[in-house]
């Protein structure tokens, strides 16, 4: 999605812009509750707003303005300055086996949200994996999806189902909200399932299945992906643009 320079270059201007929001020893917790369609994240895991961000990162003045329109979208606790992102709703897992609950959302069309998850993270070679065609996960034709932490320049070439450098998930906490990319030249509205799948027993702990958009629907989605020049209507259209603000780090981890 950026580079990583770009994203360090961020994450200093969040530093320097967050001593205007928060001091290290605030405490206060916001008690505005984030949209039906949105999830409380460190601005870093919100490709929307990280998307407004490049847009006005060459203009001072708009670099400004974004830090008074996004006090109100900060959620959470104050020093952790987290933000309201859209997040679209896909489905609940279906869980079968180390994990329990789940919820899985588009950041935008190449980026997933797992939330409400609990995942005991045993799986000896558990890892997340979507596919294009079928209704239910299978090994035949997947796509390895990384957690966003784990790449670096932001977009990743497909990797073979084989490969033997895929790591393993973590344990998750219903409370984290992790945040995983799909590879290089693939969309969400191409995905037809997602697994939390082991593949050392070829075994579908839990997993989601998604209809796919109507023939002649287009994608909707909360955001744009990086590079693809689409624009899409920010959760506040009608009312002016509000550009929800930067967080100093978060991996959405």
């Amino acid at each position: 999605m950026f580079s990583t320079l770009a994203v360090l270059e961020m994450v200093l201007l969040a530093t320097t812009l967050a001593t205007t929001m928060a001091t290290p020893t605030n405490t206060t917790t916001y008690t505005t509750p984030c949209g039906p369609e949105e999830e409380c994240l460190p601005v870093i895991s919100c490709p929307t707003v990280l998307h407004k961000l490049q847009e006005v990162w060459a203009e001072p003045a708009l670099r400004a303005a974004v830090v008074d329109q996004l006090r109100g979208r900060i959620c959470g606790a104050k020093a952790a300055r987290q933000i309201c992102c859209p997040a679209a709703p896909l489905g609940v897992f279906q869980a079968r086996a180390h994990m329990e609950g789940g919820v899985l959302h588009a950041l935008d069309s190449s980026t997933l949200l797992v939330t409400n998850l609990t995942y005991d993270g045993r799986g000896p070679d558990a890892f997340l994996l979507a596919g294009t065609e079928g209704e239910a996960p299978s090994e035949q034709g997947a796509l390895v999806v990384l957690l966003v932490a784990l790449v670096a320049q932001g977009t990743y070439a497909p990797l073979e189902y084989t490969d033997p450098s895929i790591p393993a998930l973590p344990a998750i906490s219903p409370e984290d909200a992790t945040v995983f990319r799909l590879p290089a030249g693939v969309t969400v509205a191409q995905l037809r399932w997602v697994s939390v799948w082991c593949r050392a027993f070829a075994f579908d702990f839990g997993h989601v299945v998604l209809p796919g958009p109507a023939a002649g629907d287009g994608e909707v989605l909360p955001g744009p992906a990086a590079g693809e020049g689409e624009v899409l209507p920010s959760p506040d259209a009608g009312e002016g643009e509000v550009l929800p603000g930067l967080a100093d780090g978060g991996s959405g981890v």
